[in-house]
């Protein structure tokens, strides 16, 4: 009986190191994906100010005389 115990224990050990493991490894995927997500959220939303602005240098030019 405490040889079943130990192994028990043995192995519920081994599966959360595991468990901690993996979930380690998913949490960095994950923040390596929102980082780059933001990142080209940031230069998207620079690139639509950008054309917004000319745009707008661009709309004066043509409507004004």
């Amino acid at each position: 009986m405490d040889t079943n115990l130990a192994q028990i224990v043995v192995e519920r050990e081994a599966t959360l190191k595991k468990n901690k493991d993996q979930f380690v490894e998913v949490k960095s995927v994950c923040c390596k994906f929102f980082e780059k997500y933001d990142n080209q959220l940031e230069k998207v939303s620079m690139q639509n100010n950008l054309v917004m602005k000319k745009y707008e240098d661009w709309s004066k030019v043509l409507i004004e005389p």
